[in-house]
């Protein structure tokens, strides 16, 4: 099926770029909503609303900030911002937007 293989597909590049700011973390997906739901640490940080796009939980200002950058989205949450699809292959360029939402969503607000 179509989106299990696009939740896969997420799934990885998430685990490697969260090896490079969450070296210890353990990425669990849940279903939800006919998406899907990236955990760590037991809390949300990401999302796939059965669309081509990942989306990071991050606090506002990251929010605005992120909208100013090409190729990204609001997200269908308001929360939720759909980040560049080129990050989809560029564990690289996506890890520090993980860390900024992980720092919002574990860690606390």
């Amino acid at each position: 099926m179509i989106h299990n293989d696009i939740v896969e597909d997420l799934e990885v590049v998430l685990r490697v770029a969260l090896s490079q700011v969450a070296p210890d973390a353990v990425l669990m997906t849940k279903r939800m909503f006919g998406g899907a739901g990236f955990f760590v640490y037991g809390k949300i940080f990401a999302a796939w609303f059965r669309n081509d796009r990942l989306s990071l939980k991050l606090s506002e200002i990251d929010r605005e900030y992120l909208l100013s950058l090409d190729d990204t989205a609001q997200s269908m949450m308001s929360a939720y911002i759909d980040v560049p699809t080129a990050w989809l292959t560029d564990p690289d360029a996506l890890a520090p937007w993980l860390e900024r939402s992980l720092a919002y969503s574990v860690k606390g607000k």
